[in-house]
C-alpha cells in the first residue's frame, strides 16, 4: 500500500490554524504477523501517517495602515509534539533553506510523522534557534487520525502575552455622573509584535496563551467589567471591557493587570488612571463688608480631579476690594480679599475641564450727614 504524505497549512496571524489531512498508515498497517503455535507475540507497531506542514509568516510593511492581527515575523523556531513525545525543531527563520519568499511573507514547510489512532498535538513558536529565546505562541489540540480517511485539524495557537498597556477612554469624567468608560488593553508580545483580533480565524483563535487579570484600587465607586459581566479576566481579544464610575467623590483609582509570566521577563503593564473632576468649590462663595475698615476676609477655592492650578480674575474689583493670593498653592487656591470702596463685583476663579466659579464680593459704607 503506498503511504500518502498529508499537510498542515498554518497561518500565522493571531493564532495559527491547523489542518492534519492523514491517508492509509505506513508499512501495510504496521506491527507483525503472530508465530503459528502460540509461541511469543511482539508488542504490534502503530502505523504512522507522514504529515507534511506547511507555515506562512505574513511580512509587517512599514508605514501600512494596518498591520497583520498577530504577525510574528521575527519568529526563528517551530515545535511540533505529538502525544507529549520529545518535540521535533524546525528552522522557521529568514535564512531557512525550508523556507522561501511568497507573496505576503514567507513560507516555511517541513514534515512530521503522526501515529493513526488519538493524537494531541501541541505547537510551540519561538523568537530564537533551537527553541531558545522568547514564546511567542503555542497551542494545543486532540485529533483522532484515522488511516485512509481524509481527517481535517485546527490547532489555534494563542499569542504569549508579554507588554500590556490599559487605555482609558475618558480618565477624567465628571463627579456627580454615573458613566461607563471603555477600557483598551493593548497587548503585544516579546517582541513587540502587537496581538489584536483576527476576524476570520476559528473559534478561540483569538485567546491568549496567558490570560490577564485585570485590578482596580477602588472598590467603592468604580467596577471592572468584561463583555458586560462582573469578572476581571481578559481571555481573548475579542473581550471588550469597561469601567463601571458611580460618579462619587472619587479622588483617583489605578487600573492595574497582570499576566502569568511564560517567558524569562515578567510581563510589563503600564496602568491607566481614572480620576474625576468636580465643580470649582468657594469656602465661602461671597463676602460682604459693612466699612471700607473692616478686616479682611480669606476665600478658598478648590477642584478635585485637577492636578493644574486654579487662577483668580479680580480686574473688575479694583475700587471695591483688593483681592491678594495667601501663600504659594494653586490648587487650593486661598485669596485674601479686603475692602476698599462701596460697590458690588465678580472674581472668577477658572480651574480645569472648562470650569469656573464666581465669588461675588460686596462693600458697603454708611454716610452720617450731622446737619
Amino acid at each position: 500500500m503506498t503511504t500518502r504524505r498529508t499537510s498542515i497549512n498554518v497561518l500565522a496571524l493571531l493564532t495559527l490554524g491547523v489542518g492534519l489531512f492523514a491517508g492509509c498508515g505506513g508499512g501495510g498497517g504496521g506491527g507483525s504477523t503472530p508465530p503459528a503455535g502460540g509461541g511469543p507475540q511482539s508488542t504490534p507497531t502503530a502505523p504512522t501517517q507522514p504529515v507534511a506542514i506547511s507555515i506562512l509568516f505574513p511580512a509587517v510593511t512599514a508605514g501600512a495602515a494596518r498591520r497583520p492581527a498577530y504577525a510574528p515575523s521575527t519568529s526563528v523556531t517551530l515545535t511540533v509534539a505529538v502525544n507529549n513525545a520529545a518535540a521535533d525543531t524546525y528552522d522557521v527563520s529568514p535564512t531557512s533553506t525550508s523556507c522561501q519568499l511568497v507573496s505576503g511573507g514567507r513560507s516555511c514547510t517541513f514534515t512530521v510523522n503522526a501515529p493513526v489512532g488519538s493524537d494531541t498535538f501541541a505547537l510551540t513558536i519561538w523568537d530564537a534557534p533551537n527553541a531558545t529565546g522568547n514564546k511567542l505562541a503555542t497551542g494545543s489540540a486532540t485529533q483522532t487520525i484515522v488511516a485512509g480517511t481524509a481527517n481535517t485539524l485546527t490547532i489555534p495557537l494563542n499569542a504569549v502575552v508579554a507588554k500590556i498597556v490599559l487605555t482609558l477612554a475618558n480618565p477624567n469624567p465628571p463627579q456627580g455622573t454615573a458613566t461607563s468608560i471603555p477600557l483598551t488593553v493593548a497587548v503585544s508580545d516579546a517582541d513587540g509584535n502587537p496581538i489584536s483580533t483576527c476576524g476570520g480565524c476559528v473559534a478561540g483563535a483569538n485567546q491568549y496563551a496567558n490570560p490577564i487579570t485585570l485590578t482596580d484600587s477602588d472598590s467603592t465607586y468604580t467596577k471592572i467589567s468584561v463583555n458586560g459581566g462582573s469578572g476581571s479576566v481578559v481571555n481573548a481579544t475579542t473581550d471588550a471591557v469597561s469601567v463601571a464610575y458611580n460618579g462619587g467623590n472619587l479622588s483617583s483609582a489605578q487600573l492595574s493587570a497582570t499576566a502569568t509570566a511564560i517567558n524569562a521577563a515578567p510581563v510589563s503593564v503600564t496602568q491607566a488612571t481614572l480620576t474625576p473632576y468636580g465643580s470649582i468649590v468657594m469656602s465661602p462663595s461671597s463676602v460682604a463688608f459693612t466699612s471700607t475698615g473692616a478686616s479682611p476676609q480669606t476665600v478658598q477655592a478648590s477642584q478635585a480631579g485637577y492636578s493644574g492650578a486654579l487662577s483668580a480674575n479680580f480686574a473688575s474689583c479694583s475700587s471695591i476690594a483688593s483681592v491678594n493670593q495667601v501663600g504659594t498653592g494653586t490648587n487650593p487656591l486661598t485669596l485674601s480679599v479686603a475692602p476698599v470702596g462701596a460697590g458690588t463685583c465678580s472674581v472668577t476663579i477658572s480651574g480645569g475641564f472648562s470650569k469656573t466659579a464666581t465669588l461675588t464680593i460686596t462693600v458697603t459704607t454708611t454716610t452720617i450727614t450731622v446737619q
